[in-house]
């Protein structure tokens, strides 16, 4: 059990890491008809507000709820990992995986490599915590 703990520390690092550089969230600006016309692709962190203003929710919404998820991790290592404190953190990475592709709705345009890592990195959780429940008191 000790093994599926450092590894999913180590997972959920990498992931609020991938969380706070600037290239997870992905907004597409129009570009006025005089000045060419298109469409000018720029990308935020997941914890930055301007992606939700502009109503894409998904990023903020996974990057809360991962920090909360990596939060609870930290506090259950020290408390210790019975089975209802592995289900409660199994929910949370379950709404995280599913908050995480809410960009996919506006399209493809507005996902990106490193928002598809962090989903990765979620579905990751998910499998770690499986084989944690099989070891849990």
């Amino acid at each position: 059990m000790k093994r599926y703990k450092v590894i999913g520390l180590f997972t959920l690092l990498a992931m609020i890491i991938l969380e706070l550089l600037p290239f997870g969230a992905v907004c597409n600006f129009a570009v006025a008809p005089d000045s060419g016309g298109g469409t000018i692709r720029q990308t935020f962190s997941y914890f930055d507000m301007t992606p939700f203003g502009y109503a894409n929710f998904g990023p903020l919404l996974t990057a809360v709820l991962s920090a909360a998820f990596f939060l609870l991790f930290i506090v259950f290592l020290f408390a210790g990992m019975t089975r209802r404190r592995l289900n409660a953190l199994f929910g949370l990475s379950v709404a995280a995986v599913i908050t995480s592709v809410f960009p996919l709705f506006f399209g493809l345009s507005y996902y990106s490599l490193t928002g598809l890592a962090i989903s990765l990195l979620l579905v990751l959780m998910l499998f770690i915590l499986q084989l944690m429940k099989r070891y849990a008191d």
